[in-house]
């Protein structure tokens, strides 16, 4: 089934997934301050902050993106963005 939102749902459902995806940088940004470790998702930018002067929350919403262009790339024409959201 697909769901059409419109306008103003689409707006909102991509500024929902912006601010999850910053969220999570921020908490995995503050969960190593706390010395509570990484998660496996978020071993890659820990390791990639370590190397290069961007902090664990910037490389998280990089790689994020990445991760989100990446699946676009193997779906292709099965990817939808009402999946991503």
């Amino acid at each position: 089934m697909i769901k059409t939102w419109g306008v103003i749902g689409t707006i909102r459902h991509f500024t929902c997934l912006l601010f999850g995806i910053a969220l999570m940088a921020a908490s995995v940004a503050l969960a190593k301050i706390a010395l509570l470790g990484t998660s496996p998702i978020s071993s890659i930018p820990n390791v990639l902050s370590e190397l290069t002067p961007l902090t664990i929350g910037e490389w998280t919403m990089f790689y994020m993106f990445l991760l989100i262009f990446l699946e676009w790339l193997v779906l292709r024409r099965y990817f939808s963005w009402g999946n991503v959201i």
